[in-house]
Order: C-alpha cells, then structure tokens, then sequence
C-alpha cells in the first residue's frame, strides 16, 4: 500500500454475535445520471474501486495508516464493476475495519456501503484524518544529506508536536519548480544518493522548548536548537527507507509529552534542490513551525599526544586546522565540543578547551602566526565554546580555525561546527 492508503474512507464494524456478512460496495449507475436513464452501461466512467478488510482489537477506534497482510480477513480485488462484494466471518469478540480505495491515488468517487448480516452489526465511520501541508526549497547550500554527513544540519528543520497522542504519515515529495527544463534536468541527474527520506529526533531543550512549541512563542532563553548532527543513535526516534527518488515517507506516532524535530533530505548533499513539500496526515491535529534557513557544518577531529597547547607553547602550530571559505561578508557561529562529564573542582585545567582564528595567506598556504590572530576565545573548563565571527569576503582571502588544548602533549576528540545564515565552504586541512 501507498503512504497515502490510510486517508480512505474507513469504517469501523462490530458484531454482537459471531455471525456471517456480506459487505457490499456500490457505485454509481453508469446508466443512469441526473436521473435520465441511458440506453447502455457507460462502464468506462466507473472508477477501478476495491475493499479491503481488517481485523483489529475490540476497543479500537483509530485509523490504519498501512495495511497489515497479517491483519487482512477479506479483500476484494480491482474492479469497474457497478457491485464488488466481500463475504466473511465475524468474531463477536473481534472488531473490524471496512476500508474502500480507489487504483489510482487522488481518484474520486461516490459509493455507498451496505452490510448484509446473520445478526445485528454496528457500523460507524471514523473521523476523516487532519491534513497539514508545508513547502520549502533545498537550495545548494542547505541540502545538507542524510545523516550521515557532516553537512546534515544544513537541511530545512522543523519542530512537530501535538495535543493528543496520534499515529502520523509524513510524507516529502519533491515538486517541479515550474521550469520545463530545469524539471528535466533534475530528473536526469536522479539515482544513487537522490533517493528522499525523513528523519526525526528527540526535541533538545526539555519541558520549556516543549513548550514554546505549544504556544508558538520562540523565546531565546528556551527556543529549541537546531539539530547540526547525530551524535547519539537514541537522539533518532526513526526515519524513512530513503528508497525513492520523487517522494519520502514515514510512519511514526505522536505523544504530547515530546515535541520532535522532522529534518526532510536526500541520501548525498547537494543531490537534490529545488522546491518540495512535507505533508502531514494524522488522527488529531498536529503544529509544525520551521526553523530559520541556516547552512551549518560539524567537522570532528582529534589532537595528538605530541605537540598542541595554546599559544604558549612553542608547539601551538602543529593543532589541527580547519578551513573556512567566505565569497560575501556575515556572521559565523563556531562551536568548539567534547565529551566528558561536568568538569569538578580540583579537576586538572590542562584540557581547558579553545581556539583561534587568523586568515590564510593569498597563496593559500597555511602558515600559523601568533600576530596574525583575528579572534582567540578564551580557555574554559567547559565541553563547549563558541563564538560569533563577523568574517569579511576579501578576494583571495580565507580563514584558518584552530581548535588547541591549554596544555600541550595531551590526546583528545573533539567536533567543530560551523553554522551561518551566509553560505561558506568548510573543511579539514
């Protein structure tokens, strides 16, 4: 089944007794219309309709998103005809779900369904499902990959969250940008790594970034951060088989003690841009707000046990580097973290943490110069530093990131991340 399956119409039926049915779906006489008999059946304006039949618990009341074969009693196959039946058994114990579909996805018509029955049935039909739909655009330098890559972060984010606790289809289809040729071209250049895909994690920031979601409020001191990369494998709460290069889709269930971040992308970055949409279909009613369009990059790295520290020692220069490429002015947010518990009293301040940052030379040669530092943070017993970098785009000009140890000859790892709402190149030298 389709991700879209699960917004037929669904019909939930109960007997009081074990009993025999006959479920009975009907179309339109062809024969007739605007009650004018016709002189042949028009068969040909018929829709390909079916019924599939469900079993499922007693107390259910909720929609099926997907269907089950373990769960399927009776299913009828496609057809035009005016009548397509299923018969089957009813457990007294058991309810059952009725759901009518169409061949084609978007494809409507009328019908009526009639229940034949051995003793008396309930039928009731469910609550059509709530839609929410949400555009974007990847553009070159926000379509981030799977996660996967360091440039993960870089994808269009989105915190998700809900009132009620709901079973939830997200689906992110790519859509044509209106230019003939350029729709062409995107379609001939898919394949490996175009295939799209959703992927959701935990909401960062507890019960206050919870929250500001509810109330739509973005508030500084508790807004929820935005995902730069997976570090942890509990943080992914899933995603989707990223098996398909038109559309994405994922199956999840909502709670209203946790609000998500859903991160639409391709498998590789770069491999898809242009616009798309994520469509929501759930059981209640689901919020969804963005996250401001940001490029962000997280490097990792490690420092040796030979040489590093701070500027010093006479050993600074041999830290790692990193490279940052600029081509218009703006503000970069660097992050300089580790792992490690929080740091006690009495604790050694060899591995202070820190680093500086000073432009590379026209030639492109990276040579570090004490004097030549644009911006140094200050060493602090903490697992993370960052700073605010207003960088200039001179021709020819780019920067080096050096991340350092107070000490020098002490081993580490450590992630570097960029993020900008300028676009930049970054990378380890």
């Amino acid at each position: 089944a389709s991700g879209s399956w699960g917004n037929n119409p669904q019909y939930r039926i109960t007997a009081q007794r074990d009993c025999d049915v006959l479920l009975s779906l009907l179309q339109r006489d062809g024969r007739v219309a605007h009650g004018e008999e016709k002189g042949h059946d028009m068969d040909g304006s018929k829709a390909q309709v079916g019924m599939a039949v469900i079993e499922c618990g007693r107390e259910q009341r909720s929609r099926k998103w997907r269907l089950d074969p373990k769960e399927l009693v009776g299913m009828s196959a496609l057809s035009r005809a005016r009548e397509t039946t299923v018969s089957l058994k009813l457990d007294a114990g058991h309810s059952y779900l009725i759901v009518p579909f169409t061949g084609q996805c978007g494809e409507e018509a009328p019908f009526v369904l009639r229940s034949f029955s051995s003793a008396p049935v309930e039928v009731e039909r469910l609550m059509q499902p709530f839609q929410l739909v949400c555009r974007g655009q990847w553009a070159p330098h926000t379509a981030g990959g799977n996660k996967t890559h360091g440039s993960f972060g870089s994808n269009p984010q989105y915190m998700i969250s809900t009132e009620r606790k709901t079973a939830a289809v997200i689906r992110v289809k790519r859509l044509k940008d209106g230019n003939s040729a350029a729709d062409a071209a995107a379609l001939a250049g898919s394949g490996s790594g175009s295939e799209l895909g959703v992927t959701m994690l935990r909401l960062a920031g507890g019960a206050a970034a919870v929250a500001s979601v509810r109330t739509g409020a973005i508030d500084g001191s508790v807004a929820p951060q935005r995902c730069l990369a997976v570090g942890d494998a509990n943080e992914v709460v899933g995603e989707g088989d990223f098996a398909d290069t038109s559309e994405g889709i994922f199956f999840c269930t909502l709670t209203p003690e946790h609000s998500h971040v859903l991160i639409p992308s391709a498998v590789a970055p770069g491999a898809v841009t242009g616009p798309y949409s994520i469509t929501v279909h759930s059981a209640h009613q689901v919020k969804m707000l963005e996250f401001p369009e940001v490029q962000a990059a997280v490097l990792h790295g490690q420092w040796s046990k030979e040489g590093g520290g701070c500027s010093l020692h006479v050993t600074w220069s041999s830290n790692p580097k990193f490279l940052i490429i600029v081509s218009e002015p703006g503000v970069f947010t660097v992050t300089l973290s580790v792992d490690g518990g929080q740091w006690k009293r009495g604790k050694s301040l060899d591995k202070m943490i820190g680093f500086c940052v000073f432009p590379c030379k026209a030639d492109g040669k990276i040579i570090p110069d004490r004097k030549a530092i644009l911006h140094e943070t200050p060493y602090l017993p903490m697992k993370e530093v960052r700073l605010d970098l207003p960088l200039t785009a001179e021709l020819g000009l780019s920067y080096v990131i050096m991340p350092t140890l107070y000490a020098p000859d002490l081993a580490g790892k450590f992630d570097l991340s960029v993020t900008s709402e300028t676009p930049f190149k970054f990378s380890a030298v």
